[in-house]
């Protein structure tokens, strides 16, 4: 909740045009991408729904090329190819479990 109130509140005022946040990138930096990339993540694990890399490594505060390194390294099971892997709900909680995330 923290994370929202702060990415918004850092934004107040701003004029919010077309293509000013910006929740294609990879590894945004706008916090409210982040923040949005995250709740999606956290969505989609509560529907048992697979969570695109880059929506589990904002939940988890990672960069989406850490994730696919630990896909890899086989620390993580992702399924799918180049920009659309993704994780099963049940992969994505336990995982982030044990990272020390409350889920």
């Amino acid at each position: 909740m923290l994370d929202v109130c702060s990415a918004l509140y850092t934004r107040a005022g701003d004029e919010l045009g077309a293509g000013a946040l910006d929740t294609t990138a990879e590894d945004p930096e706008d916090p409210i991408a982040i923040v949005l990339l995250a709740a999606h993540a956290r969505i989609r694990i509560d529907q048992r729904q697979a969570v695109p890399v880059r929506e589990l490594a904002a939940l988890a505060s990672v960069s989406a090329d850490y994730v696919r390194q630990l896909g890899k390294a086989g620390e993580i099971a992702l399924s799918g190819r180049g920009g659309t892997l993704t994780a099963t709900a049940a992969v994505a909680r336990r995982w982030l479990i044990s990272r020390g995330m409350e889920i």
